[in-house]
């Protein structure tokens, strides 16, 4: 937890949210960073809250529904919102108020 607070500090969120978003960087790559979210921000409080203010949310869920994107890269996406939202009552609420919500729980399911 501490060390995840730590990325924090040093400006680590803004990276890896913009690494997700750019088709240049490698699939795989992007699915690290994906990875590595969802690691900094299960069970976090403080991580969570910084990823909410972020709009990441938000960022994850369009790009979830990108044509570009791949099954393992929306699952991936899945995980991270999951680690997001999870035990956040403020995540849950911003989420659960997405217009695209409910198309996440049902394409994420399948």
């Amino acid at each position: 937890i501490d060390y995840a607070r730590a990325f924090c500090s040093l400006q680590g969120l803004p990276f890896l949210l913009g690494c997700i978003q750019q088709e240049q960087v490698p699939v795989s790559i992007r699915q690290v960073c994906l990875g590595i979210l969802s690691t900094l921000g299960q069970n976090n409080p403080p991580v969570q809250q910084q990823l909410l203010e972020m709009g990441a949310i938000k960022t994850l869920s369009d790009l979830f529904f990108d044509a570009k994107t791949t099954n393992a890269t929306k699952t991936k996406i899945m995980q991270t919102l999951s680690s997001i939202v999870r035990n956040h009552e403020l995540a849950e609420n911003v989420f659960e108020q997405l217009p695209q919500s409910p198309q996440l729980f049902l394409d994420g399911l399948d």
